[in-house]
């Protein structure tokens, strides 16, 4: 195991392949880690702040981080760095309306947005993004007889 710029390169050893070994490359346990303190400060910081202000300042973390790992195989740690981003926006909810019940901050903060339930969002417009919505694109090798000038 060997951690390459946020990523974490591991050989699995397997019988399928014609090498004996698989190559994933994940983002490490350390940049996740850094990535939900990132947005846990944030979040903290704007206790008192409305949503649109939150959707604003979280959706440009949110989304380079997610597009620097988009190579790579990540979508399982984009649906657990998901969960744990609604755990903390559901905090931030309670914190804001103590008083209110559950199913009123429910209506206020979380909209449904395509065959999202649960999706924390003002309108159409400003809502806010996951992980989970950027496609995993893998990278295409370059042929030895091509090369990545000709536009083939």
């Amino acid at each position: 195991m060997q951690q390459v710029l946020g990523f974490t390169v591991r050989q699995y050893t397997t019988r399928r392949s014609k090498k004996g070994y698989k190559l994933l490359i994940k983002p490490s346990c350390k940049s996740i880690k850094q990535h939900e303190l990132a947005i846990k400060h944030k979040l903290r910081e704007m206790h008192g702040a409305p949503q649109e202000t939150v959707i604003k300042s979280l959706n440009p973390i949110i989304i380079g981080w997610s597009r620097y790992y988009t190579s790579v195989v990540s979508s399982k740690i984009f649906s657990s760095i998901d969960d744990a981003m609604h755990r903390k926006l559901w905090k931030w909810a309670v914190f804001r309306h103590s008083n209110k019940g559950k199913g009123w901050i429910k209506r206020k903060y979380f909209r449904k947005y395509k065959n999202d339930n649960w999706r924390f969002m003002i309108n159409k417009r400003a809502y806010l993004a996951r992980h989970g919505d950027h496609v995993i694109k893998r990278h295409i090798k370059v042929q030895g007889t091509k090369s990545p000038y000709d536009g083939d």
